[in-house]
């Protein structure tokens, strides 16, 4: 579960980020989107991080920002839109793949399988929707 708070929270700190640099001619249907997605990462996180903490599973948030910062790092830097639709997308798949090993590992409650397939499944929506945006 650790890594899909790591992909939520580089969701949310990047997804805002891009929400704040955003500019150009789709600045205002751009800049909505950047920032519905960034709230909705927000708070993906905070209910994963309070399932691992309900399950004893103690997060090492120092270590988690960290791993954040380092995912960050090598994404494409261009200060505009596509580049920032694009990093999300990639970042978005990331997060799927890894709820998909989390659910398939077999180590978590139906209860925990269904909080984290739910936010699978808003991610998948969002992902529809930046695929739209790239067109």
């Amino acid at each position: 579960m650790e890594k899909i708070a790591i992909y939520l929270r580089t969701l949310q700190l990047y997804g805002q980020n891009a929400h704040n640099l955003d500019q150009g001619q789709s600045f205002f249907a751009d800049h909505e989107a950047l920032g519905a997605f960034y709230e909705a990462a927000g708070c993906g996180y905070d209910m994963v991080i309070e399932r691992m903490i309900g399950l004893d599973i103690i997060p090492d948030l120092q270590k988690l920002h960290k791993k954040v910062a380092e995912i960050i790092q090598v994404l494409d830097h261009k200060p505009d839109a596509k580049s920032f639709f694009r990093n999300i997308l990639k970042l978005e798949q990331k997060l799927c793949s890894e709820i998909e090993e989390c659910v398939n590992s077999g180590k978590y409650s139906e209860g925990t399988n269904q909080l984290i397939g739910e936010l699978a499944n808003q991610s998948e929506s969002r992902q529809y929707k930046i695929k739209q945006r790239l067109k």
